[in-house]
């Protein structure tokens, strides 16, 4: 795409420029910002004629292409994959709504961390005007090994690195000067709260089910809470606790209560008060769609105000959380995290509060058609 779009710039006559595929998406709705004399858009998702081709309505609606210029800031979400998020309605409308010179497209990026880097350098270091990103699996400790690498972390955005990164942000609008920060520790922050607050616990004690990158986030949300974490690996588990507790205010204490109480999804134990999936079990497309994150017991098990928390979004209602609400148990859907992170990303990015409501209702109504 980049390649694509220095031919662009050195045209000497009207020039059709684009690149095929999922890989090639950034092209056709940049086009108008490189000079590029059209694009091509299907009338149907079933009557494209090019591979990648995306439709009328998404050119014009998701992405908004006739508001698109040579001053139009890029931002987007790097992942794999990544052409099912709700992250490019989300911001696309919020940009819409506050009149935002801004597109917000999909960064399709393999899985490895040599790729990351290097299109991340390599958008920094082009015409593209990249202004932010989000970042999402399986890259958000990929992105944290960029910016330790870098010197992008910003302490005021998250009180310390937790491992994991899923926003890249191009303060004042230079791409030569960047920071980073992760808003899914407050999303998970804030929504550990008000389940406290809601059930007035006189302890709360969270368990984490996963070691990636969301996992991490979680445990860092969870701070400083009494937290178990689970993984299919306990070697991964006791990794995750070692490395975030190693920059935590009091580490040694936390470490050794965490290393103590990691467990194994067959202990669910009646004094926890919030379980957390930060697996992709149970996410439509995942490896395991159908599953079932964590077991849920009967109701006498566990007190009645206990949390069941999942991260994934969609569907809104995991196999977790339906089996949740049947046995009587309060939850909190993926829907919940997602529009309080991307909110937060919206307002860094932007400076102007997402506007109120419109993440929400906007990937409740996608995902329930």
């Amino acid at each position: 795409n980049l390649e694509l779009f220095e031919i662009l710039a050195d045209r000497q006559k009207p020039t059709i420029a684009l690149c095929m595929g999922e890989f090639g998406l950034m092209s056709r709705v940049l086009a108008p910002k490189f000079g590029g004399f059209l694009t091509f858009a299907s009338l149907r998702d079933e009557s494209t004629t090019a591979p990648g081709q995306t439709t009328l309505a998404e050119l014009l609606g998701l992405y908004r292409f006739r508001s698109i210029t040579s001053t139009t800031k890029v931002y987007g979400i790097i992942g794999w994959p990544v052409a099912q998020s709700m992250s490019p309605m989300a911001h696309n409308a919020g940009f819409e709504t506050i009149g935002w010179d801004g597109v917000y497209v999909p960064m399709p990026v393999e899985g490895s961390y040599e790729s990351f880097k290097a299109t991340v350098l390599a958008m920094i270091d082009s015409t593209l005007n990249f202004t932010g990103a989000s970042v999402t699996i399986p890259h958000k400790g990929h992105a944290a090994n960029l910016v330790q690498e870098q010197g992008w972390f910003d302490g005021n955005l998250s009180p310390w690195p937790p491992g994991a990164i899923n926003t890249l942000i191009a303060k004042n609008g230079s791409p030569m000067d960047m920071s980073s920060g992760n808003t899914d520790v407050d999303a998970i922050h804030d929504l550990i709260l008000d389940a406290q607050n809601d059930a007035e616990w006189p302890i709360c004690t969270v368990v984490i089910n996963g070691a990636g990158g969301v996992a991490r986030a979680a445990v860092a949300g969870a701070w400083p809470e009494d937290t178990c974490v689970i993984a299919r690996s306990p070697e991964k588990a006791k990794k995750l606790v070692n490395e975030m507790t190693d920059s935590m205010p009091d580490s040694s204490r936390r470490r050794e209560n965490w290393l103590q109480s990691i467990a194994s999804l067959d202990e669910v134990q009646s004094n926890r008060r919030i379980y957390i999936n930060c697996t992709p079990v149970g996410m439509t497309d995942g490896p395991d769609p159908d599953g079932l994150s964590i077991p849920i017991p009967d109701m006498d098990q566990l007190a009645p105000e206990t949390v069941f928390f999942d991260t994934v979004y969609n569907p809104i209602e995991t196999p977790m959380l339906k089996s949740a609400k049947e046995h009587g148990y309060r939850t909190i859907d993926g829907v919940q995290m997602f529009v309080k992170q991307a909110e937060a990303q919206f307002e860094i990015w932007t400076g102007t509060t997402a506007p109120e409501g419109l993440f929400d209702s906007m990937v409740r109504k996608n995902l329930s058609t």
